[in-house]
């Protein structure tokens, strides 16, 4: 019996070291999956969906172990010969009431945050913005309402909804900030969409998760969310610029 219990433990830890260096090569660049300090209503939802996750699921493990170590401390006081008593009702109702509160739990947190995490979010005082946005394989182009474009990053007003219409002019590309909400695929000849509002200043980056082009880049992405006083300077700067109007987006 101990034999067995032993077995079943240096398996389980031998599984969770396997995990731990395939995550970490996910972890890894080129690939934006760090966590995030989240900048936006949608993140936060995110946030909070992946982090309840993450604890029901180690909760769960931290009970394993505890039982196998269980089963192993009273098999080695019993001697190793002996059989193991059969599980009382009391003990087995407890074993299907811990996976049953866990998807409970998951399943109200997730159902209570998913909209959030999946919807445009309201849009206050500092309006709306739209920008059109396209992918090559060479970089992103953001095009403004007034005319103005930019190639380095996608400058937007704190505390603005921003509408994004992504089309891809070559091969398929993905836009994710992890900040400011979930990925978004983009596919050639289709326009995908994306809505975010930035709740803080700041430079928050991404990179499409996607391989483009035959050296397998991915694209890396930034935005910039300014007061909207410094936007509407640089907004006016960047139409005089390309010739457009200094309108607002």
């Amino acid at each position: 019996m101990a034999a067995v219990v032993r077995t079943l433990i240096l398996s389980t830890l031998a599984a969770v070291g396997l995990a731990l260096v395939l995550a970490g090569g996910a972890l890894a660049e080129p690939s934006p999956l760090e966590l995030s300090a989240p900048a936006s209503p949608a993140a936060h939802a995110i946030s909070d969906i992946y982090w309840v996750v993450f604890g029901v699921a180690l909760g769960l493990f931290a009970l394993v172990l505890l039982g196998l170590a269980g089963a192993l401390a009273r098999s080695r006081r019993a001697g190793t010969d002996s059989e193991p008593g059969p599980l009382t009702p009391r003990t087995l109702g407890l074993f299907a009431a811990i996976p049953v509160a866990a998807v409970v739990v998951v399943a109200v947190v997730v159902f209570a945050r998913l909209s959030a995490a999946q919807d445009a979010p309201a849009a206050g005082a500092a309006g709306t913005l739209q920008v059109k946005v396209e992918a090559r394989q060479a970089g992103w182009t953001y095009t403004y309402a007034n005319g103005a474009t930019a190639s380095d990053r996608l400058r937007v007003p704190t505390g603005a909804v921003v509408r994004l219409l992504l089309t891809s002019a070559d091969v398929t590309h993905s836009w994710w900030v992890p900040a400011l909400g979930g990925q978004v695929r983009i596919y050639p000849g289709e326009t995908a969409s994306a809505a975010f509002r930035a709740d803080r200043d700041g430079v928050f980056e991404g990179r499409s998760t996607v391989p483009s082009g035959r050296t397998f880049d991915r694209l890396t992405i930034a935005v910039e969310a300014l007061p909207q006083a410094e936007y509407d300077a640089w907004l006016e700067q960047a139409a005089a610029a390309k010739g457009g109007s200094n309108s607002g987006g």
